[in-house]
């Protein structure tokens, strides 16, 4: 499969680019591409706003864009695995009365701690945070514990040492928020998110039939701008060019995919997934199910975008792919890895 070049280049999609020729496990079916674009043509797609309880909200008093910035940072440094690999149970907690699952789950353990006043975005807080403090931020309603919660907390005492080290700085002030660029010769937004933050680098190296590529997907620093984009994208973080975005590849895009005809994978592939065996993060057929989601959905996006007046981009296209998902009968690949 040709990737698109109706679609700005990135970094991200000239890597995934490179590695479509050489796809093994997975194959992208075009005719299923081109059937799903015929039946989703007068289809309407949404940008989210993340408008949902568990986040702060500028239009109340006291709580500026600036403090959205650094909830939505903090919180997309820890934002994966939400299900237990053994049971594939899904995180829970409870917030003003409600129980939250999943990614969901997480966000309502920061705003809960959010609104008791613990300052979870301060980089002194999060540099000093200690195991026991952070286990009680996270405290589930029916036992089942964040997964990878080890590596959760090093990421965040990381952020808040990052930052004690730039002397005082704020999360959003070490980025550009008008008019903002993903990607800009190494000094667009991801680019320095990933850069400064290591913790958000989405970069795997992977063999192929001559040698070795690097191939990057970005995934939670892309989602971080897309949060920030639905919230603010008329104003105070535009995108300057919003179909740079890719699909954010995770363990549900491939299966909603697979599950339209549009991802196909071979017959070794299909029982690794289907009998609930997790895949090695960084091994070949785990990153071609992501570089495939991203080549597959790039391609829906262009043949989306022909009959309408703007183009369909990867978040709004993400949103109604994710919203999917539990319509689907099989089961996601499984993979214990911090990039999604």
């Amino acid at each position: 499969m040709v990737l698109s070049r109706q679609l700005p280049p990135t970094p991200v999609r000239e890597s995934v680019g490179r590695l479509a020729d050489d796809l093994r496990r997975v194959r992208v079916n075009t005719e299923a591409v081109e059937t799903t674009a015929a039946e989703w043509a007068d289809r309407e797609f949404e940008l989210p706003a993340w408008r949902a309880p568990v986040f702060p909200d500028e239009r109340q008093p006291g709580v500026t864009p600036a403090d959205v910035f650094d909830f939505m940072f903090v919180g997309n440094a820890i934002n994966f695995a939400f299900r237990e690999f053994e049971t594939g149970r899904k995180f829970t907690a409870e917030y003003d009365g409600h129980e939250w699952r999943g990614a969901f789950g997480m966000w309502a353990c920061l705003k809960r701690a959010h609104d008791t006043g613990i300052p979870i975005t301060s980089e002194q807080f999060l540099a000093d945070l200690s195991r026991d403090d952070f286990d009680d931020l996270f405290t589930p309603v029916d036992g089942t514990q964040l997964p990878l919660a080890t590596e959760r907390y090093e990421i965040l005492t990381g952020l808040g040492e990052r930052l004690v080290a730039a002397e005082g700085e704020r999360f959003h002030d070490l980025f550009e928020t008008e008019s903002v660029a993903l990607y800009d010769d190494g000094f667009g937004f991801v680019d320095e998110l990933v850069e400064r933050f290591p913790s958000f680098r989405d970069e795997w190296r992977v063999e192929t039939t001559d040698d070795h590529m690097t191939v990057r997907f970005d995934k939670r620093g892309q989602l971080l701008a897309g949060m920030l984009f639905g919230r603010f994208g008329d104003g105070w973080f535009s995108i300057e060019s919003p179909t740079s975005f890719s699909v954010f590849a995770d363990y549900n895009l491939p299966n909603v995919l697979r599950s339209l005809g549009i991802l196909e994978y071979d017959s070794a592939l299909a029982e690794e997934v289907d009998a609930g065996r997790p895949l090695e993060p960084g091994s070949r057929p785990e990153v071609e199910l992501r570089a495939a989601t991203l080549l597959a959905a790039d391609e829906l996006a262009v043949q989306l975008s022909r009959s309408r007046d703007r183009p369909v981009t990867g978040p709004e296209l993400d949103y109604a792919l994710f919203q999917a998902r539990d319509g689907v009968e099989t089961e996601p690949h499984r993979c214990r890895t911090t990039a999604y």
